[in-house]
């Protein structure tokens, strides 16, 4: 009997998001350096809150900075006409994830 893998992707979650209860928190260091790489503010947040995050929480924290960026960076660039702002972003999904993804293409 041939194994024959789902083609659909998973959209569920499967763990709780550890950063719900500090993500305020989070955003507000973000809004104060946005440079910060998501290693920086583990670190930051093991010594507000010593035992609770690890650096196995890395490449979930990741992904949540990555989503507010493009969150960012669409909502600013939402109301610029194109004259104003040569990248043109457009938000699309693929394969159904609930994260945003956005697509830069270089208006001619």
């Amino acid at each position: 009997r041939p194994y024959k893998k789902n083609s659909q992707p998973c959209w569920w979650k499967s763990r709780k998001d550890p950063f719900q209860f500090v993500w305020s928190t989070i955003v507000s260091w973000l809004e104060e350096n946005s440079d910060q790489t998501a290693k920086e503010i583990l670190q930051k947040l093991e010594e507000k809150y010593p035992g609770q995050f690890t650096l196995r929480n890395k490449r979930t924290l990741h992904r949540r900075l990555k989503t507010w960026k493009l969150e960012r960076i669409f909502a600013r660039t939402k109301n610029e006409s194109i004259a104003d702002n040569p990248l043109k972003v457009t938000p699309i999904s693929i394969y159904g994830t609930s994260e945003m993804n956005l697509v830069t293409t270089i208006v001619g």
